[in-house]
């Protein structure tokens, strides 16, 4: 008995295809996602640093700046 190939059929070619597009536009969507919110944080991020009240009077030590505890005393709570 001769082995015959096996081919989908218009509607299972069809199906397949439509599978292919959304899963293609799903992945667009969620990279486009993870942009966004991305994005979102840096500008939350940024607009706490500009909040920050600092003095120009007295400036933290190298040591303090290098310290990891002394030093996110100069962070927002946003990057603690």
């Amino acid at each position: 008995m001769a082995s015959q190939m096996w081919l989908p059929s218009e509607q299972q070619q069809e199906q397949c295809f439509m599978n292919t597009t959304s899963n293609s536009s799903r992945k667009k969507n969620t990279t486009e996602e993870k942009m966004r919110l991305v994005q979102a944080a840096a500008r939350l991020i940024k607009e706490d640093i500009k909040s920050i009240t600092m003095t120009h009077d007295v400036y933290p030590s190298c040591d303090d700046l290098r310290s990891q505890v002394a030093g996110t005393e100069f962070l927002p709570d946003t990057l603690k």
